[in-house]
C-alpha cells in the first residue's frame, strides 16, 4: 500500500515546466526534480523491503536487519516529506507575491 500511495503522490506532484497547472515552477524551483528523484530512489527501496519481509516471514528468519533498514527508510521518508512541504510553501509564496 505504502508504494502505491507513493506512485499516485510521485504523478501527483510530477508537472511539467510551462504546464497550465504549474508555469516554470520546474524552473524556478529547483528541489522538484531531486524530490521526484528521490521518488524513484523510495521506489526501489520499498520494492526490497517488501522481498526481505517476504523471505524473512515465509523462512522464519530474524528480522532484526529488516527493521533496522525499514526505520532508516522512515527517517528517510519523514525528512522527504519535510523538504515537500517546503517547496509547497515556496511555491505559494511565489504565487500570492511574497516573493516576487
Amino acid at each position: 500500500m505504502l508504494r502505491t500511495l507513493i506512485v499516485v503522490h510521485r504523478k501527483w506532484i510530477r508537472c511539467p515546466a510551462g504546464s497550465p497547472q504549474c508555469p516554470g515552477y520546474g524552473a524556478r524551483f529547483p528541489p522538484t526534480e531531486r524530490l521526484l528523484r528521490e521518488h524513484e530512489a523510495m521506489l526501489e527501496e520499498i520494492d526490497k523491503l517488501v522481498t526481505m519481509a517476504r523471505v524473512a516471514f515465509a523462512t522464519a528468519d530474524d528480522t532484526s536487519d529488516l527493521a533496522k533498514r525499514f526505520s532508516r527508510f522512515h527517517t528517510q521518508l519523514i525528512h522527504h516529506e519535510q523538504e515537500e512541504n517546503k517547496l509547497i510553501q515556496d511555491v505559494y509564496n511565489v504565487d500570492i507575491g511574497t516573493k516576487d
